[in-house]
């Protein structure tokens, strides 16, 4: 495994776990949090896209509704670190750095997918924890 490999795979573990305690109901103290302020003065945003009512059953995600223009607004967006669709055909992720929560709850009411309700959206401000997770690369 390269370097590289390595530390993308440490930075997506640090992220869904990251995610999954943010997700807990965990109160942020004044640790993590201010050392990642610290490093960045942005907020990291993440989104948890998952199934809505428009959602249409059985086909992939790949597949359904507004997924073309949900692709052309998220390559529109600058401050997108990353994104994908989950595996399971389940939902997505999202990272963004925006300037606090209310700004991301705006830009992304404009976002196709969401609008049509194939898919909904969970927001959870992130902090990175471990150096060089957000920074852009070249995979």
């Amino acid at each position: 495994m390269t370097a590289r490999r390595a530390r993308a795979a440490a930075c997506g573990l640090v992220l869904l776990v990251g995610i999954g305690w943010l997700g807990s109901g965990a109160v942020v103290g004044g640790g993590p949090e201010h050392a990642a302020k610290e490093r960045d003065s942005r907020t990291y945003v993440a989104a948890i896209y998952r199934r809505g009512p428009g959602w249409v059953p059985g086909r992939p995600f790949l597949e359904q509704p507004s997924l073309a223009e949900h692709g052309a607004f998220m390559e529109g967006l600058d401050n997108l670190v990353l994104g994908g669709a989950f595996k399971d055909d389940t939902g997505g992720i999202a990272v963004f750095a925006f300037e606090n929560l209310e700004a991301a709850e705006r830009t992304l009411r404009g976002d196709p997918i969401l609008k049509s309700k194939v898919c909904t959206v969970e927001l959870h401000e992130f902090f990175p924890t471990a150096p060089g997770c957000v920074e852009k690369q070249a995979w």
